[in-house]
């Protein structure tokens, strides 16, 4: 049998200012007629309510700052990872009957177990070289849309949809129906990342942001949503990167040296929308397959997270936009598997093309090769 024991002390203020203080007891177990009489007479006003809604939050905030988060963090991706397992369970067994021929029992074990090993050590990683001195008892909120001109949001989407996109082409590798797989993917690519924004909150130096939780689901809702649309991805995120000039000029913040500034220095990196023209167009012309048009983003002079403080320094930010055909890599296929990894893996990388450019700073311009 499972408990949920949860005990609170109640303190009520009423309007002749009699304070009730009693230890309360609440146990999913059995009724309590007593407990939930007193209850009822206790949670009369509104006021009552609120400070009860306010008790139980300050009492789960205590419990998880005292949570060891290398634990956590494990603890947190297995039950991701048993969740996403559930439909592949009893639950469900008489609808994978109706595909079982074509399942792969020993592939979705390797998918489960060697995805569930690898995010799980990642997760324990990560707690420990990225957050171990920056862990506070409190969670915290943070309101970070307005910073790096949104460059952040954009990496939260980009991860997001690779994610999903990965995980459904592994499940279908398993024999999973694709949109079976699809489903699955997209949820795990959003539940992937909620245990990051969850440490986020119990930083010191950052905070929970609904804005990276939601940028978090429009990545996972590009990929899904096309296939319910298409069933095909049209839009494909991408990625690149050059340095910038300006990593030298806060390198503690920005990164010192390629290894770090390719993630850390937005100024350098520069997100894609990649649209598979061919398969816009294919009922009115023939269009090459392997030739996209993508729209780019990009910022530059951003030396602090906000606008202010980098003009402050004497840099003038700006925003880029830009337009330049791409390469597409994904109607490449092989026989070999490791093979397809590699051509999906080099596809999230938008190629060195020309390009035209508009800046809120300098306007139009044009570029032999950018990257």
């Amino acid at each position: 049998m499972v408990l949920l024991i949860l005990e609170i002390e109640l303190t009520f203020e009423s309007t002749s200012s009699v304070v009730l203080k009693r230890p309360y007891r609440l146990s999913i177990m059995r009724k309590h007629p007593t407990d939930i009489e007193y209850l009822r007479s206790a949670l009369k006003d509104e006021s009552s309510k609120q400070q009860l809604r306010q008790v139980i939050l300050n009492k789960v905030i205590k419990i998880l700052g005292l949570i060891n988060f290398k634990k956590a963090t494990l603890l947190i991706g297995m039950i991701i990872i048993f969740f996403s397992c559930l439909p592949m369970t009893a639950s469900s067994q008489n609808k994978l009957n109706a595909y079982s021929d074509s399942l792969n029992q020993k592939r979705l074990q390797w998918v489960y177990g060697g995805v569930g090993t690898t995010y799980a050590v990642g997760m324990v990683g990560l707690s420990s070289l990225w957050y171990a001195e920056q862990m506070s008892t409190e969670f915290n909120f943070f309101n970070d849309n307005a910073d790096w001109l949104q460059m952040d949001k954009i990496g939260h989407a980009y991860s997001a949809y690779h994610l999903s996109a990965h995980s459904s082409n592994l499940l279908q590798w398993a024999g999973m129906d694709e949109d079976r797989a699809v489903n699955q993917a997209a949820i795990a690519g959003f539940l992937y990342l909620l245990p990051i924004e969850i440490l986020d909150g119990f930083s010191r130096n950052y905070g929970f942001s609904w804005g990276d939780l939601a940028a978090n689901a429009s990545g996972s809702l590009l990929f899904w949503g096309q296939h319910q649309l298409w069933r095909e991805q049209r839009i494909r995120f991408k990625y690149s990167f050059a340095r910038s000039p300006y990593a030298a000029e806060r390198p503690s913040l920005l990164g010192n040296g390629i290894h770090e500034e390719w993630l850390k220095d937005y100024n350098g990196q520069t997100y894609w929308l990649s649209l598979d023209l061919h398969a816009f167009l294919k009922d009115h012309f023939s269009f090459p397959k392997w030739l996209n048009i993508a729209v780019g983003y990009n910022i530059s002079g951003m030396v602090s997270s906000d606008l202010a403080s980098s003009r402050a320094l004497g840099f003038q930010p700006a925003r880029r936009f830009f337009l330049s055909p791409d390469l597409d890599l994904s109607y490449l296929r092989t026989n070999s598997k490791l093979l397809n990894t590699l051509i999906y893996l080099t596809n999230m990388v938008h190629f060195p093309a020309p390009a035209l450019e508009w800046n809120s700073q300098r306007g139009l311009r044009a570029h032999p090769l950018y990257y």
